[in-house]
């Protein structure tokens, strides 16, 4: 009798709840195992498929279409419980990727590309009602309807002055405002029908360090500081890398980041990174914002690690 073979007749012989305990922990990090793995039996299946899907990685606008393909074979089923099962949806495509495949297309598919990829993610935040979080950062600046409404508590998101109704809406704790190109300033008018307005549930606002010098100076920055000085609003945190400290930029640039003096002091923090994770092709920070939100929702708390700025 071979190794595999003995292999197997010891799992067939142990008790299902047994079997569960060592597939489950097999594979509690590593969704691509848990995929693979389910394959094996009924029982493993059922025991899998809840890792399996907890975590959904899409990279380009042919995952968003196969994944929302998959979830309506399963809700075709009346296998309802997938859309629960789906904790954390990243969805991360940079501006250079989007170019690409939008220049493999023709006719009407190339015309109505943006559109189609925006219904489908749309579909997707609404039909995974059992979100948590939520990551997506491919940047889609057209009017289409319907915009994507996150039910998830957590969110990266690159947002335009389109999806302000549902931000102010929604029931974030924690937003994490991510842009692909130059942050802010690309996404805002000026007029003040596009200000603004953080959820009531709001507790955290995470920014880059280089998003503060695109804020809009009476309409953007009046609103942070009106969000800082509520109860239960606990933290800014300001991502930067290791060489640009959050004081020594207020102190060089003046008046651009002066309005950070007003924010109560134990809510301005900072987190000096090292960002191993470099810019891709286009210039855009997508894979080091994409690195460091695995890590959040994985355990790595940002926030947690964030501490308050000390100004001299």
């Amino acid at each position: 009798m071979d190794l595999e073979s003995a292999s197997q007749r010891l799992l067939h012989s142990l008790p299902s709840d047994i079997l569960r305990m060592i597939f489950e922990a097999a594979t509690s990090d590593d969704s691509k195992a848990a995929f693979e793995l389910m394959t094996l039996s009924h029982g493993a299946y059922a025991w899998l498929r809840p890792i399996a899907y907890r975590t959904v990685v899409l990279k380009s606008e042919a995952d968003v279409h196969r994944f929302k393909s998959g979830i309506q074979r399963y809700l075709r089923r009346t296998q309802t419980e997938t859309v629960h099962h789906v904790k954390h949806l990243v969805i991360m495509m940079s501006t250079a990727q989007r170019r690409a495949e939008k220049a493999s297309l023709v006719g009407i598919d190339a015309i109505a590309s943006d559109t189609t990829l925006n219904k489908r993610i749309a579909w997707l935040a609404k039909t995974c009602v059992g979100l948590r979080s939520a990551f997506c950062c491919t940047r889609i600046t057209q009017q289409d309807k319907p915009r994507p409404v996150w039910n998830a508590s957590q969110a990266c998101l690159a947002l335009t002055r389109h999806d302000l109704k549902w931000l102010a809406t929604s029931h974030l704790t924690h937003l994490f405002w991510h842009s692909l190109e130059t942050p802010w300033k690309m996404y805002w008018t000026h007029s003040t029908s596009s200000r603004i307005h953080f959820p009531p549930t709001l507790q955290y606002l995470v920014l880059d360090a280089g998003s503060l010098f695109h804020l809009r100076e009476e309409v953007d920055r009046q609103t942070i500081l009106e969000l800082t000085n509520r109860d239960e609003f606990k933290a800014l945190v300001v991502i930067g890398p290791i060489a640009m400290s959050l004081p020594g930029l207020i102190t060089h640039y003046g008046g651009l980041l002066r309005w950070l003096c007003s924010v109560p002091a134990e809510k301005l923090q900072s987190l000096d990174v090292e960002r191993t994770s470099t810019a891709s092709g286009d210039g855009s920070t997508g894979s080091w914002w994409l690195a460091t939100w695995l890590a959040h929702i994985q355990g790595d708390d940002i926030c947690a690690q964030a501490t308050p700025v000390q100004f001299k």
